[in-house]
């Protein structure tokens, strides 16, 4: 039976479910080191022609999003879920409010793992240093991060990104720190080994 159009697994390839093709046949892939690539729609809907967000996940599956960031709402038309769940625009933008893309750098020394599992340090494209208190698995993927200020504690982040988990996206938050941060002693026990870490080295680069 040919296909319908509707109701897709995410991973389907017919051409007109989860997977979207450009003019050239090609997939469609974002450059998340850009702010347009998690503010400007990527794609059309195949089903209603809406402008969407193709995201294909490093884990595996493909969806489209009606926006992306937190909530993460999935586009309804192509929603394998049996009741997709339509965020109205203005509840969207107060889930939204004072959420903003963290932009990496794409450089090979921009995002590792922190000593000891501690968690994983990200350079963002204007050089500043944040330490992410999560799964490095996660956090060393090609993957949107959308971060906001933590009330009442400066330097301290909320990171939301999302993951495939049996075949369903699910949304994953971490705690970030920049570097000031670590002058508090509370945060400063998170991080332990990873500050021994760059003071060593940093101590290496000094040595005549």
């Amino acid at each position: 039976m040919p296909c319908n159009a509707h109701n897709h697994r995410p991973d389907c390839n017919c051409g007109w479910g989860g997977v979207f093709y450009e003019n050239n046949g090609q997939l469609s892939t974002s450059d998340w080191s850009k702010a347009e690539s998690h503010t400007t729609p990527n794609a059309k809907c195949p089903v209603c022609s809406a402008p969407v967000f193709f995201y294909k996940s490093p884990e595996g599956g493909s969806v489209f999003f009606d926006d992306l960031g937190p909530p993460w709402p999935k586009h309804p038309c192509t929603d394998p879920d049996l009741t997709p769940q339509r965020y109205p625009a203005e509840a969207l933008e107060k889930k939204k409010a004072g959420w903003w893309p963290l932009l990496r750098e794409t450089g090979p020394l921009s995002t590792f793992s922190l000593p000891k599992g501690e968690g994983t340090f990200v350079v963002d494209i204007q050089g500043r240093e944040i330490l992410i208190k999560g799964n490095p698995k996660i956090l060393k993927k090609p993957v949107p991060l959308w971060m906001r200020a933590v009330p009442g504690q400066r330097h301290v982040y909320d990171i939301s990104t999302i993951k495939t988990k049996n075949d369903h996206f699910i949304e994953v938050t971490f705690r970030a720190f920049g570097i000031k941060a670590l002058e508090d002693s509370e945060h400063a026990r998170l991080f332990e080994e990873s500050i021994r870490f760059f003071n060593a080295h940093r101590n290496q680069g000094a040595q005549p």
